[in-house]
């Protein structure tokens, strides 16, 4: 490729990004208010608030809604130029994030992140639990041992050893029960 053509290449690319982007207007705004469907803006002191919806991006199961804080900066576009449909395109602060995609949600918070609505409680800390539960093994298999070969004495009466009741406890395996698509 000679000089001109990577030159013709560059213009040709520089034009179509001005073709894309030559509709899309973006404002800077302080956000004032926020409910559960709108956060209300304001582009200068004084300006009357425009309702802003907190769901940006919605494509077929999947959406997306952000609470951003009150007080914090964000800014907004107007897809194709039209200001009767801002829509947010980044922010300074967020109080609660929401993504779903098809039946999954995950929402989180400063404090708290919850999948599919917490129905299941808090998430298993995974290693700690195998640590509980094989260290409920080894006093289990300790019981037994002692169990299975303690005697009785009796007074002038000679005894054997009791039949074995039990058998060694298997260690857990956290493989066993760990769901390795949710990590923490």
């Amino acid at each position: 490729m000679n000089d001109y053509h990577m030159r013709r290449a560059g213009e040709d690319l520089g034009q179509q990004l001005v073709d894309t982007f030559r509709n899309i207007r973006a404002h800077t705004v302080t956000v004032r208010s926020v409910d559960d469907t709108f956060a209300y803006v304001t582009a200068f002191e004084g300006d009357a608030e425009t309702p802003i919806p907190l769901r940006f991006m919605r494509i077929g199961d999947t959406s997306i809604v952000a609470k951003p804080t009150v007080g914090s900066l964000a800014t907004i576009m107007f897809p194709d130029g039209n200001t009767n449909t801002p829509v947010f395109l980044a922010f300074s602060s967020l109080d609660a994030l929401a993504l779903k995609v098809g039946e999954s949600a995950v929402n989180v918070t400063p404090n708290q992140i919850t999948f599919n609505g917490g129905e299941n409680a808090g998430m298993v800390l995974i290693n700690q639990l195998t640590n509980k539960l094989n260290a409920l093994v080894s006093d289990f298999n300790a019981f037994t041992r002692t169990f299975n070969t303690h005697t009785h004495v009796a007074a002038g009466v000679a005894t054997s050893q009791p039949p074995v009741f039990a058998g060694p406890t298997v260690s857990f395996n956290q493989a066993d029960y760990e769901n390795k698509k949710i990590t923490q």
